[in-house]
């Protein structure tokens, strides 16, 4: 992936995300996902619960930006810039 703008695929990535109709964790999880976020456990449990394809897109995502910084040479503010998805 070198000589690739590491921008492009998370802003496509980012794109798709902001599209779709519903957020890849349901509102219906909402408060069960505040409850969770302290631990682990109960995190991993509220992620298996999810409808299959979140479930599905929401790994997708977090092993994105898992793999991306490791296939560009960047300088560690320019990663922390590409994990940005807000």
């Amino acid at each position: 992936m070198q000589g690739v703008d590491p921008h492009v695929p998370a802003s496509l990535l980012k794109l798709w995300y902001r599209e779709l109709s519903e957020p890849v964790v349901p509102f219906a999880f909402y408060e069960r996902c505040i409850a969770a976020f302290s631990s682990a456990d109960e995190s991993c449990a509220t992620v298996h619960q999810l409808p299959e394809i979140n479930r599905l897109a929401l790994i997708y995502l977090i092993h994105f930006l898992q793999v991306l910084p490791a296939h560009y040479s960047q300088p560690a503010g320019r990663t922390r810039e590409i994990a940005y998805i807000g």
